[in-house]
């Protein structure tokens, strides 16, 4: 049963991205969409595209929260926790235009203050709505292991030593002042408008282990800049329009009109042959 008792952090070892594109990426591969409930963005959606800001930062739907996800095998953490990604390369940087995150935020300079002020947000948002302790810990239910609330893929599986390069005490206490400066302040009307989630339903089975990221896929950035959206394409509406039939009644009242006005002729006909 998928219950969310902690939340893992994942990078998209790409330089440009969003779900959408990451959704192609792990279709790709076999899994039934993309493995992620929540995507940052970093201002860049394809290989050929500039940096934006008005994308920088933008929070988009993976997996919907109430399934769960394909992010973390490692560990046994896909029954147990949300995964949530935030598209940037740890060996190439931020964005060109971009303001990189601060220093104390992660390992590795590819993340943008905006990416990380989402972050912190989404988090705290998340730890609100599931009662989760930013700092605190949970008991895993099947390995019994004592585990922090907020990981990284790295946390779990040795062979992902760069996903997320968050430092994560910085961001847990950023997540817990954020809680607390909410708890402190009145509530807010309205709220951002999320995107639709691209996974919504439990898939019947996926493949052992975790998606690649996008690095490990023999895919150049500019055929993904093409990839058509892997939720489908709606289908155009026929122009031709169906005639309504007529109800029995409109027939049969059609039919004995027809049969009136042919006898009519054969009366009209007769009348003249006899004047003849």
């Amino acid at each position: 049963m998928f219950t969310v008792r902690g939340i893992v952090l994942h990078l998209s070892a790409s330089t440009f991205g969003d779900a959408k594109t990451i959704d192609a990426w792990h279709r790709q591969n076999g899994w039934s969409g993309i493995g992620y409930h929540k995507v940052i963005l970093n201002g860049v959606r394809t290989g050929r595209a500039p940096y934006d800001p008005a994308i920088d930062g933008v929070l988009e739907n993976g997996r919907a929260e109430t399934v769960q996800g394909a992010q973390c095998a490692a560990g046994s953490m896909n029954p147990v926790s949300l995964g949530v990604a935030c598209i940037g390369d740890p060996t190439k940087g931020v964005p060109a235009g971009a303001t990189a995150a601060p220093a104390t935020a992660t390992t590795k300079p590819y993340m943008t203050a905006k990416q990380y002020a989402t972050l912190v947000d989404l988090l705290a948002s998340l730890c609100v709505k599931y009662r989760l302790d930013p700092r605190g810990t949970f008991v895993h239910p099947t390995t019994r292991r004592t585990i922090a609330v907020i990981t990284q893929h790295s946390t779990h599986d040795p062979g992902k030593p760069f996903c997320a390069s968050v430092q994560l005490e910085a961001l847990r206490a950023a997540v817990a002042a954020a809680i607390a400066t909410r708890a402190a302040a009145p509530p807010r009307r309205g709220g951002r408008r999320a995107t639709r989630s691209l996974v919504t339903s439990a898939p019947r089975r996926e493949p052992a282990g975790d998606p690649p990221h996008s690095l490990e896929l023999p895919l150049q950035p500019e055929d993904v800049g093409t990839l058509e959206p892997a939720t489908g394409t709606r289908r155009r509406r026929s122009s031709t329009r169906k005639t309504p039939s007529r109800p029995a009644s409109a027939r049969k009242t059609t039919a004995a009109s027809g049969t009136r006005r042919g006898a009519s002729k054969a009366r009209t006909s007769s009348s003249k042959a006899s004047v003849r």
